[in-house]
């Protein structure tokens, strides 16, 4: 029997080599498990590498848009089939969700700084109750290639207050492991699976 112990564990261990990511309004999560592309029309086409892991991109707001004004999201998004992602979100320093297609169950973490301070491997899986009750605020379907949702609106139905809220970084991708879906399972974000995702906004309500 042989018993190891890691020196150091790193948050984006690397999972193969791929040449730099373009400039673009994502990038992957780890930088190098998926190929970017961009589009003609500026949206973002990513696939995925390994066909094991999160399949994650990540959107940063500079400067972050205060959600009191603006507090309707809006993000040009088309999936390939068997691609399951939600959007993760930091808002105000607090961490939520809003379901796209990926399971609620089997979660360990959500893909916001927050949780990014270390390995997952050894956290307790988190029932789905407890992940709708602290993080959930709502679904959203995409509808001729957009997503539409009011954050304003789902937060404000948890009793969180708008004024100087602010949406500070965006992650599209997946966390559950239900079916052992990190691990390639049941044919969630395989290799090949891609993503193609256009710049997000915050618009005012009409």
């Amino acid at each position: 029997r042989a018993t190891l112990f890691a020196e150091r564990v790193a948050w984006e261990p690397e999972v193969l080599y791929v040449a730099d990511a373009p400039a673009a309004a994502w990038q992957p999560r780890p930088a190098d498990s998926a190929t970017l592309t961009v589009l003609p029309d500026g949206r973002t086409r990513a696939v995925h590498n390994a066909g094991a892991g999160p399949f994650a991109l990540r959107h940063r707001f500079e400067p972050p848009p205060d959600l009191a004004q603006t507090p309707v999201l809006e993000v040009p998004l088309r999936q390939g089939p068997g691609t399951e992602q939600n959007l993760h979100l930091e808002i105000g320093g607090r961490s939520f969700l809003v379901r796209i297609s990926a399971p609620l169950s089997g979660m360990k973490a959500l893909l916001t700084p927050e949780f990014e301070r270390g390995e997952c491997f050894r956290l307790p899986v988190m029932p789905e109750a407890a992940v709708r009750e602290r993080y959930l605020l709502g679904e959203a379907a995409t509808a001729d290639g957009h997503l539409r949702f009011d954050l304003g609106k789902a937060l404000q139905d948890k009793g969180i207050q708008l004024p100087h809220l602010r949406l500070t970084v965006l992650t599209l991708g997946n966390t559950s492991n239900t079916g052992y879906r990190l691990a390639g399972g049941e044919g969630c974000n395989p290799a090949g699976a891609f993503v193609e995702v256009g710049e997000p906004r915050l618009l005012g309500r009409d």
